[in-house]
């Protein structure tokens, strides 16, 4: 009995591992808090939880410029509660501004202005080659500008840290 709850154990601790996302930087960037902090309501932070959750939240932003430019894409009502601006943060983690940006020009507008979108489009961009996806548009032309075929090139392009 001891031995199979050990094992099972060892399995819990391994999983738990594996399913952990790593990320380029793991330092804290008050730059993006004070940004989150500033969208938000001073209730909306106001106990050690919530500001824990902001400070996870912000580890491995590039300061604030991804959750500064996906907020400046969206209307306020997008952004206006602890869980969405978490939502956003959370997404911008290692994700290349200049990928967003690409995918942001080459998709229709309505394509890129409510939360679940830009955030699907942040996420694609984690750790993306803006190149790496030009070249795989190659000649594909008006293909290039769906923005599914976009998502998937862009995770493809995802780089190792150079850390």
């Amino acid at each position: 009995m001891k031995l199979h709850l050990l094992l099972l154990l060892s399995f819990l601790i391994s999983a738990q591992i594996k399913a952990e996302i790593l990320y380029c930087s793991e330092n804290e960037n008050i730059i993006c808090e004070d940004f989150l902090k500033s969208k938000l309501s001073v209730w909306d932070y106001d106990d050690q939880v919530e500001l824990l959750q902001i400070k996870n939240a912000c580890i491995a932003n590039n300061n604030d410029h991804c959750v500064k430019y996906l907020t400046n894409s969206l209307p306020g009502y997008d952004y206006n509660d602890l869980s969405e601006v978490l939502s956003i943060a959370n997404n911008c983690k290692d994700s290349k501004l200049d990928c967003i940006d690409f995918i942001k020009n080459k998709i229709p507008t309505f394509e890129f202005n409510e939360l679940s979108e830009v955030n699907e489009v942040a996420k694609a961009c984690r750790r993306s080659d803006v190149s790496c996806i030009t070249k795989y548009c190659g000649n594909r032309g008006i293909y290039c500008r769906d923005k599914n075929t976009l998502l998937q090139f862009a995770i493809r392009c995802e780089k190792e840290c150079s850390n």
